[in-house]
C-alpha cells in the first residue's frame, strides 16, 4: 500500500513503498520543493521525499533521531524544518541546525527579515545562524502573520501584535494559548490550544467558538478560501453573520496539513499517510 492516496475516487498508483507501513504513519506536515519533490515529514518517524512518481526516499541525514517535526518550509527555495530540538535546514545532503536548538513552531518572512516561533520568545536572524529574542522572551511562541502594517503573533497567552508605524506591542489574553493564525476578510482568526476556532471582534477582543466533536489544528488561506484541518477532517470555513460554517472537503480523518502540489491539493493525515483531492481555484497562501 503506498504513500499516496485519492481521497475521491480511488487508489493512485504510488505503491512501490515498502521501507515502512503506511497505516502506522503519521505526518505532519507538507513541502514542496521546486515544483517537483513532495517531501513528508512525520511524528518521530523520519523525513520522507519523492525521488520520483512511484518511489520515496528517507531524508533524516543530520536530522536528530526521534526530532518531531512541526513544519515544512519552503523560503526563497530554501527548505527547513521545525522541530522540538531546534531549527534545521537541508544543505541538499543533510539536514544542519540553523542557529536554534530550542524548540521551533514557524518561520516566516516578515518584510527583509526572517522570524521565528520559538518556546523561548519571537526571535529574529542577524547574520549567518545569529538570532536575537525581539519579543516574548522566555514565552511559547507558536504562529506569526505578517502585514506590511502589522505583525500578528499567537502566543501561549493569547495573541499580539506589533504596529510598525508605533513601534509599540499590544497584547490579547486569552484564556488559552493560540497555535496558529491567519489574516481573512480582515478578520484575525485563530486556534486554541483545545482546538477551539477564536475570531476578533473588531472591538478589540476575541470570540471562541467550539464545534462539538471537533478540534481543529491548523487553519490556511487557499486562495479567497479559507481551509481548517481538524480531527475529523478536512474543512471549508466560511464566515457568516451567525458565525461560522464549516462544509466537509471529502476527508473525513485527522488531518495535520495541507500543501498544493501541481494540478492537486494534497492533504497530510494522522492515520491514512497522504490523501489527494481536486484542486480547488486559487493558490495556498
Amino acid at each position: 500500500m503506498g504513500l499516496l492516496f485519492d481521497a475521491v475516487q480511488h487508489a493512485l498508483t504510488i505503491s512501490s513503498i515498502d521501507r515502512f507501513e503506511t497505516m502506522s504513519i503519521r505526518v505532519s506536515s507538507l513541502a514542496c520543493l521546486d515544483g517537483e519533490h513532495l517531501i513528508a515529514a512525520t511524528f518521530g518517524q523520519g523525513i520522507y521525499i519523492q525521488s520520483d512518481v512511484e518511489k520515496w526516499e528517507r531524508m533524516d541525514a543530520g536530522l536528530p533521531s526521534q526530532a518531531i517535526v512541526y513544519r515544512l518550509h519552503v523560503i526563497e527555495q530554501n527548505l527547513l524544518a521545525s522541530t522540538d530540538q531546534g531549527l534545521y535546514y537541508w544543505n541538499d545532503k543533510e539536514w544542519e541546525n540553523a542557529g536554534l536548538r530550542f524548540s521551533c513552531h514557524r518561520v516566516a518572512k516578515s518584510c527583509c527579515s526572517l522570524l521565528a516561533a520559538t518556546d523561548q520568545g519571537l526571535a529574529v536572524l542577524h547574520g549567518n545562524h545569529q538570532w536575537k529574542c525581539i519579543a516574548f522572551e522566555g514565552k511559547h511562541v507558536y504562529d506569526m502573520v505578517s502585514t506590511p502594517n502589522y505583525l500578528f503573533v499567537a502566543f501561549e497567552k493569547g495573541v499580539a501584535y506589533y504596529d510598525v508605524l508605533t513601534g509599540d506591542w499590544y497584547d490579547y489574553q486569552l484564556t488559552k494559548a493560540v497555535t496558529s493564525l491567519v489574516l481573512y476578510q480582515d478578520y484575525i482568526l485563530g486556534i486554541t490550544t483545545d482546538g477551539c476556532l477564536i475570531q476578533s471582534d473588531r472591538r478589540g477582543g476575541f470570540q471562541a467558538v467550539r464545534f462539538e466533536g471537533k478540534c481543529f489544528y491548523q487553519l490556511f488561506r487557499f486562495g479567497n478560501q479559507l481551509l481548517a484541518c481538524s480531527n475529523q477532517g478536512l474543512y471549508r470555513v466560511e464566515l457568516r453573520s451567525s458565525g461560522f460554517q464549516l462544509q466537509l472537503m471529502g476527508i473525513s480523518c485527522p488531518v495535520t496539513d495541507v500543501i498544493e502540489y501541481k494540478d492537486r491539493m494534497i492533504a497530510a493525515t494522522m492515520h491514512y499517510g497522504l490523501l489527494s483531492l481536486p484542486n480547488p481555484q486559487g493558490t495556498l497562501l
